[in-house]
Formats: C-alpha cells, sequence, structure tokens
C-alpha cells in the first residue's frame, strides 16, 4: 500500500483560497448529531456539525475562520496537539480542562486526527464532547464526601458502617483513636477478624430497624468507656438494604457525674431524714417514755405483791407479766420503725412493697402525740395497694409530709385558733396509680408560699424548725418512682397528694 503523503501546510498557510476536500462539506457535517467539525491545514473551520455549534455557543458562522481567531484563549499545548495531528498523530483525552475567555469553565473529552485526500493530509478532525456536567457532579459528589468525612471524623463518637455481610465500609478517627487501629487495617475487615476480645462490641448484622444500646468499651489504653449507641439500616432506591451505620456517643463523664449526683442526693436525703428526726426528738421520746412508765408500774406492783405476800397468785403475775410483755412489744415496734427509718436507702433495690405497710409504719410515730395533743389522726387506705419502689424513700415522704401538717396545727393553735384539728391519710387506687393524699386544717399556706413550697431551703417555720430540704427531697424521690408530687390548698385545709404507678396483678 502506497504511504500516505502530507499536505504541504508551509504553502497552505500563505494561501488565502479555502481548500474544501469534497463539495459541500458544509452542509454535510451541520447535520451530524454529533459535536465534530473540520479544520484545514491552518486550522481554519471548513465545516462543523450543529451540536458543535450548539456546545461553545457561537452566534455567527466560522466557516473559513481559523479555530485560534474563533476561541482565542486556546494555550499553546492544544495548539501543539493540533500540529502533532496534521502530522498524523490521533490524540484523545478523556477530561480536559478548557478555561474559557468569559471565565466560565468546560470539562471536555475530545478526539484530534487527521483526515486524508488523495492520500495526503488534508487537516484535522475535532470531535468534542461536553462533560462539564458530569464532572462537576462528581466535584460536587466528592466534595460532599469530603466534607461528611471531616464531619464525622469530627464528630466526639464513634462511628462505623458496614456492608450486609458486616464488612466495614467506613469508620471515622475517633473509632480508630478507640481501638489503636489504622483505617486502611479496618476497611473490608468484619468484627470477627477486628475485635476477637471485644464480644459486646461486635453487633448482629440482621437487623430491620432502628436499635439503640449501651455498650461497655475498654479502650486501647485500658480505659473503661461507656456509650449510648445508635444502629440503623441505610435503604437503596429499590427498598433494599445498602449498609448498617452505627453512632456510638461516649457517655462516660455524663454517667460518673449521675453516679455523683445519685450519692450527693442519697446524703441529701439522709441529711433531710436526720433533720426531721431531730425535730421529732421529744414526741419520739414521749413514744418511749410512755410504755416504760407502765413497765415501771406494773414491776412496782410486783415489788408490791412480793412484800405483802411470801406466795403471789400465779393469775396475778399473768396478767402483770403479759402487759409488760406487751409493752415491751410495744417500744421494739417503735426503736425497729427507727432504726428503718433512718438507715441508708440507697442502696436498696425497687420491690413490689404494700402500701399499708409503709403508712401503718409511719403513722405509728405520730399516733400518740397527736391523740395527747387532742388531733383527730384518720387513716383510709385500700387494700392490695402495691407499688414498685423504695419503702424507706417513701416512708421519708409520708413522714415529712405529717410532720408538716403536726407543725402547722401547732403553730395555729399557738396563735390562739381553737377548732376541731385533723390528720387525714386516704389511699386509693386512680386509674393505673396509686393515690395518697395527707390532709390537715393547720395554718393557712400563703400565695407566695404555695409557689416556693418545693424550692430547696424554703421554709415557712420559726428558725431552727424546719431546713427548707423535706418538700423539696420528697418532691425527687416520688419523681424518681415515676409519680409526682403535688399541693392543693383552700382556705380551710391544705391537702398534698402523691401519685406512684399502682403494680397491677
Amino acid at each position: 500500500m502506497e504511504k500516505a503523503k502530507k499536505v504541504n501546510c508551509t504553502r497552505d498557510k500563505s494561501s488565502t483560497t479555502l481548500f474544501t476536500p469534497f463539495p459541500l462539506i458544509e452542509q454535510s457535517y451541520y447535520s451530524l448529531p454529533l459535536p465534530i467539525a473540520i479544520f484545514d491545514c491552518q486550522v481554519r473551520y471548513l465545516g462543523l456539525s450543529k451540536s458543535w455549534i450548539d456546545i461553545y455557543n457561537l452566534k455567527e458562522s466560522v466557516i473559513g475562520k481559523s479555530h485560534y481567531e474563533v476561541f482565542p484563549e486556546i494555550n499553546d499545548e492544544w495548539k501543539e496537539i493540533h500540529q502533532e495531528a496534521l502530522r498524523g498523530a490521533f490524540k484523545h483525552n478523556s477530561c480536559d480542562r478548557f478555561d474559557r475567555q468569559d471565565g466560565s469553565v468546560m470539562y471536555l473529552s475530545w478526539y484530534v486526527c487527521p483526515w486524508y485526500h488523495n492520500n495526503e493530509i488534508g487537516g484535522i478532525i475535532m470531535y468534542s464532547v461536553d462533560i462539564t456536567r458530569e464532572i462537576n457532579t462528581d466535584l460536587e459528589l466528592s466534595q460532599t464526601k469530603d466534607i461528611l468525612s471531616a464531619t464525622l471524623d469530627n464528630m466526639p463518637g464513634l462511628v462505623r458502617c458496614q456492608d450486609s455481610e458486616g464488612r466495614y465500609l467506613f469508620v471515622n478517627d475517633s473509632f480508630c483513636e478507640a481501638f489503636g487501629k489504622n483505617r486502611d487495617t479496618i476497611i473490608g475487615k468484619s468484627d470477627s477478624d477486628i475485635f476477637h476480645n471485644k464480644k459486646q462490641f461486635q453487633q448482629k448484622i440482621q437487623l430491620k430497624s432502628s436499635v439503640t444500646s449501651s455498650l461497655e468499651i475498654e479502650h486501647t489504653n485500658g480505659e473503661k468507656h461507656y456509650y449510648d449507641s445508635y444502629r440503623f439500616p441505610v435503604y437503596g432506591h429499590n427498598k433494599n438494604i445498602l449498609s448498617f451505620t452505627e453512632i456510638s456517643i461516649d457517655v462516660t463523664k455524663k454517667k460518673e457525674i449521675e453516679e455523683e449526683l445519685k450519692l450527693e442526693r442519697a446524703r441529701f436525703i439522709q441529711a433531710s431524714k436526720l433533720a426531721s428526726l431531730g425535730e421529732m426528738a421529744g414526741g419520739i421520746a414521749h413514744e418511749i417514755n410512755n410504755p416504760l412508765a407502765i413497765i415501771g408500774a406494773y414491776s412496782r406492783q410486783l415489788t408490791k405483791l412480793s412484800e405483802k405476800s411470801n406466795v403471789v397468785p400465779s393469775e396475778k403475775v399473768k396478767v402483770i407479766t403479759n402487759e409488760i410483755y406487751t409493752t415491751i412489744n410495744r417500744i421494739s415496734e417503735i426503736i425497729k420503725g427507727l432504726l428503718d427509718f433512718s438507715r441508708d436507702g440507697s442502696g436498696i433495690n425497687f420491690q413490689n412493697t404494700d402500701l399499708l405497710i409503709v403508712i401503718n409504719k409511719v403513722s405509728s410515730f405520730f399516733k400518740e402525740k397527736l391523740l395527747k395533743e387532742g388531733i383527730r389522726f384518720e387513716v383510709h387506705c385500700d387494700k392490695n395497694l402495691i407499688f414498685n419502689g423504695n419503702e424507706v424513700h417513701l416512708s421519708q415522704v409520708m413522714f415529712n409530709l405529717l410532720s408538716n401538717a403536726m407543725d402547722a396545727i401547732f403553730e395555729n393553735k399557738e396563735s390562739g385558733v381553737e377548732i376541731d384539728y385533723f390528720i387525714k391519710i386516704e389511699a386509693k387506687k386512680h386509674g393505673d396509680m396509686i393515690s395518697i393524699q395527707v390532709e390537715d386544717n393547720g395554718i393557712e399556706i400563703s400565695q407566695e408560699a404555695y409557689e416556693r413550697v418545693f424550692d430547696p431551703f424554703f421554709t415557712t417555720k420559726k428558725l431552727g424548725k424546719g431546713t427548707g430540704l423535706g418538700l423539696s427531697v420528697s418532691k425527687g424521690i416520688i419523681e424518681t418512682h415515676g409519680g409526682e408530687l403535688r399541693l392543693e390548698s383552700t382556705r380551710f385545709s391544705k391537702v398534698f397528694e402523691i401519685k406512684i404507678p399502682l403494680v397491677q396483678y
């Protein structure tokens, strides 16, 4: 085959005549559906398609004009490529940047090759596809990926993403730091490959919805950390699961603070309890002194009987000793109640308890004194009112409410007001809750006191009579039981109502 000859381009550059390789070339190329243009050896336009015109937004005819006149922004690198094509080279670039004169940027995929006429190179053909939209989309996706990756890397928690087989697709910097591993050694691996001794961090992949969990993880430095974890599937357009993402937030500091607050709360409750016991010391002494006086009286009676006769009637002895035994049991109950009440209940787990037991225990501290002072004391409690909670703490609440009611009545009596004073306890079922009402008709509560009654250290009692902690602590205790404590006050009486969940059987 005869070797193709090259056109004498030196002669053509000096010529003003446009060489046309075949008739009606402009019309022939214009109808092509491809963005294509044909040039002579001086890179002057011989023909071009409508697609080429549309891509470059050409407003007037360019036939006969130099490509470099139409696009003066073409750089020397591209000009050299055109010359190489005129020398017979076939050139291609799948993605090339074209900086336009107006400041815009185009991305092109192009081909440049020579065309031949009578076995001689007559010029070059350019095929150019505008891929700007695709490249910009890719750039935006890449930028979005970089932003997302940077965001996840700067999150304080651990982030991991796995495919449906459990293989790692992504982990953030915090994850790598926590386990002392490089990201490259994690991607593509499964939990069992990475966490041989950390079973608690190996999760089941087969989940269809979001799940939350708490994790305890030992970091590479040996420190234990606690995490609140949120794991969820990521679905594709066709509703199939593409991957699983898990975000685990380190709550170690929060947990430590909660534990400290829990201890402080226990100390706070205990301090309030001891303060209440101090205020009730006189009444408690009275509760114990009365039975002791009875024992003393019976003991003296036995002594006198023995002095009168060497033989004391057995029936008489039996009656006296039974009374002494009953009275001693009474003292034992009081002491046991005091011990139960004064102990620290922070270590006691919630358990099902009959409310009547609590009310009876606490009421035993007040019955004698209220009776002596002429104050009516009524208890109405339905049977089988079972709650799940801390018996000691609920006893503390009832003790505070009864103590406050009694103090309010005593304050009213000291001011000279004489009425039929009463304290009533009423406990009953109220839907799925237990309602406990403690009502008294002591001194009327002011509007200011009504609004601040549950504030810590707020008290209406005289100096030295109250700490202002009782109701604040009581409210907190009831709320930890999933209930509420509120006050209803009228001109004639006030009612503190406790509501706690009822255990259903």
